[in-house]
């Protein structure tokens, strides 16, 4: 699940899939198709290795992505969906606060005997 929109031109490693989308606004959308459990699912059913498995390139190509036919569509969509991400990600952000307010509380009720 390690997907990254680039948003300039640059060279990458060859331990990475480098995909292009066809109009230059479709990057966003691409990259929430390729972060979707289905594809990651998809992609690991057709892996290779054992320590680091890998997708096979030639079953990652034969995927079928829907692509909405208008770029404004596929705008709406990603937006939508980055929102979504932004929103997940601060409730985490509280989850993880609330976790350690209750972690400390609870060392609070329940002090360490120091002998």
């Amino acid at each position: 699940k390690k997907v990254w929109a680039a948003n300039f031109s640059g060279g990458a490693s060859n331990d990475v899939l480098v995909f292009r989308p066809r109009n230059s606004q479709g990057g966003q959308y691409v990259a929430h198709i390729l972060k979707n459990n289905r594809f990651i699912n998809y992609v690991m059913a057709g892996a290779k290795g054992v320590k680091m498995p890998r997708g096979d390139i030639n079953s990652i190509k034969e995927y079928p992505v829907p692509i909405p036919p208008e770029t404004t569509e596929q705008q709406k969509i990603a937006h939508c969906l980055s929102s979504l991400d932004e929103v997940i990600g601060l409730e985490s952000h509280k989850l993880d606060a609330l976790k350690n307010l209750k972690k400390g509380l609870m060392q609070q009720l329940f002090p360490q005997d120091v002998a």
